[in-house]
């Protein structure tokens, strides 16, 4: 689950420690089995718009995709609606061997449309649309390099949510869909005036939530990988002390046809990390670069490997946040980091025999 401008909403513009992580109370009151009101068959209005627009919620439509020649794409349409409706895209593009190159551009409430029926959502000219099996991405190129995209992504595999998809403190949660785990992608995408042909493999997910997630979680680790005739998908969610401590691992293994494995929660998967990248990080953990999640049978294992950094950013820093404001979230200790790395992972299906190695992303998200 690959974020950034939520946070410049999600605070309250300001307060430091109490306003950024909700007044602390005693509140472990999180339901660990997601709801299951939903049946096992997805359909196309589960990728709408799954929020009512009330203050405090905000949800994102998130596609990432590797080129053939090794570019990578990131691309979001953000809808928020904290201190007013303030939606933005954000995208990167990372061509082979260089850096990235992310901006971000906002759209007032009355340049954007959100559909109820299925995934279609504009944001000024452009727009995020589909219907589970086929979507369509379009960026007019902008900001300092001119990017932008004008992409196709076909699905290869079949949607996935763990039960419903929503977990809910209280009255707080937060849902995940993954509509495409793994789909070819082509078309164009655009940077510094170039128009660059662009074919490769993709993912395309679906969040939404009612609350900053920093007031529900300390960190999360996600990371997607293609591993022969597999597309993976694993997580874990370490949530505060005050929402119960938990830590609650995501296991999803799914060929083109079928999903194989769908593990969700401590009684069913085991979760192991090893190998910390120190990064230069004032106050929060440094992420591990190996992440390995297996079923408690030990019928399946896999293992991420973060073995190249293609993104590491303060998040105050990438959102531009104002230096006062940034000086007295350094001085209470916030520092809010994002990693993303790129890597080989291995999968292990005793059932199978063998282990097979492919590629993959893994990403690391300490809030704090």
């Amino acid at each position: 689950m690959k974020l950034y401008s939520i946070f410049l909403y999600s605070l309250v513009l300001l307060g430091c420690g109490p306003l950024y992580y909700g007044i602390s109370i005693n509140r472990p009151d999180l339901n660990t089995t997601p709801e299951q009101k939903l049946g096992k068959i997805i359909e196309p209005w589960e990728d709408s718009s799954r929020i009512e627009g009330k203050t405090g919620e905000f949800e994102w439509w998130y596609i990432d995709a590797e080129g053939e020649d090794g570019t990578i794409v990131v691309v979001y349409f953000y809808r928020v609606h904290v201190l007013g409706g303030k939606h933005f895209i954000g995208m990167s593009i990372t061509p082979p061997g260089e850096e990235s190159f992310f901006d971000i551009q906002y759209f007032k409430n009355e340049d954007a449309t959100f559909s109820n029926e299925k995934c279609d959502v504009r944001l000024g000219e452009n727009w995020f649309y589909g219907d589970l099996n086929d979507y369509s991405i379009k960026v007019d190129p902008f900001g300092e390099r001119k990017i932008g995209v004008d992409i196709a992504i076909k699905s290869k595999a079949p949607p996935y949510r763990p039960e419903d998809g929503i977990i809910r403190m209280g009255e707080d949660y937060f849902a995940w869909l993954s509509a495409v785990p793994n789909g070819e992608v082509f078309g164009t995408v655009y940077l510094n005036g170039d128009s660059i042909p662009f074919r490769g493999e993709g993912y395309h997910d679906h969040n939404w939530a009612n609350a900053p997630f920093q007031t529900m979680m300390n960190s999360w680790y996600w990371a997607r990988a293609k591993v022969g005739p597999y597309t993976v998908i694993g997580a874990q969610l370490n949530l505060r002390k005050d929402r119960g401590g938990y830590t609650i691992p995501i296991l999803m293994v799914t060929t083109e046809d079928s999903i194989i494995v769908d593990q969700y929660g401590p009684d069913n998967v085991l979760s192991k990390f090893s190998d910390p990248k120190v990064l230069e990080s004032k106050f929060n953990e440094s992420p591990s670069k190996n992440f390995t999640l297996s079923s408690h049978d030990k019928m399946i294992s896999v293992t991420f490997r973060g073995e190249k950094i293609i993104d590491k950013t303060n998040l105050f820093d990438r959102l531009k946040t104002p230096l006062p404001m940034k000086f007295l979230f350094d001085l209470s200790g916030i520092d809010p980091t994002y990693t993303r790395f790129y890597g080989t992972t291995d999968l292990m299906v005793s059932q199978f025999g063998d282990t097979l190695t492919g590629n993959g992303i893994l990403e690391f998200m300490d809030l704090r």
